[in-house]
């Protein structure tokens, strides 16, 4: 394959940016097949403030579907960084592709979210973080079933079915035991989980 010039990446980072479909797409089709060539040019365009918000959640969607292991560190940073300037653009980003890398630190991140501030984060982290497959998930996401944040029980309930461990189920049957509100209770019940099931 040949090299790639800098201003043949920067344009089609450019155009990863865009907000017309037919250039975004072509973009993301090109970057995903010189892919592994152009991986550091999307860790690089993380950085890059030129692109924006929108091109920064672009590269981080294209990183989660590469996910390629060298690439994590470069994602923990780009969620940092969306945690502290409160991008709502990066950090849906930075989170969906944080849940490709199924690590003992991708994992901890994910549950660190929970901890937010900002309930759409919660909700959105209790989800990822059930899908992630860890079975030291169960933990926090039952804790978190008892969250007086709006909506983080049912998020909640769907990252421990999501889960679908032992003690994943055995968490959603005790919550039942407690009469929780009424959304929740028809989500665990309709995955077939009963009070009490589990121990």
């Amino acid at each position: 394959m040949a090299t790639l010039t800098p201003e043949e990446m920067r344009s089609r980072l450019v155009e990863l940016a865009s907000d017309l479909p037919s250039l975004q797409e072509k973009a993301e089709a090109w970057l995903l097949e010189h892919a592994p060539s152009t991986v550091p040019a999307l860790v690089a365009a993380l950085d890059d403030d030129g692109l924006g918000s929108v091109g920064q959640w672009r590269v981080l969607l294209l990183l989660r579907q590469l996910r390629l292991p060298e690439t994590l560190p470069a994602v923990r940073a780009a969620l940092r960084r969306a945690r502290q300037g409160r991008d709502p653009i990066v950090l849906p980003g930075a989170m969906e592709a944080l849940a490709a890398f199924r690590s003992p630190e991708a994992v901890a991140d994910m549950a660190a979210l929970l901890g937010s501030d900002d309930p759409d984060v919660v909700r959105h982290a209790a989800v990822l973080l059930g899908g992630m497959g860890d079975p030291t998930s169960a933990g926090p996401l039952s804790r978190l079933l008892e969250s007086d944040v709006a909506g983080a029980p049912y998020a909640a309930a769907q990252g421990l079915l999501r889960l679908g461990t032992p003690e994943a189920r055995a968490a959603l049957a005790r919550h039942l035991a407690g009469r929780p509100d009424e959304s929740v209770r028809r989500l665990i019940e309709g995955a077939g989980i009963r009070a009490g099931e589990g121990g």
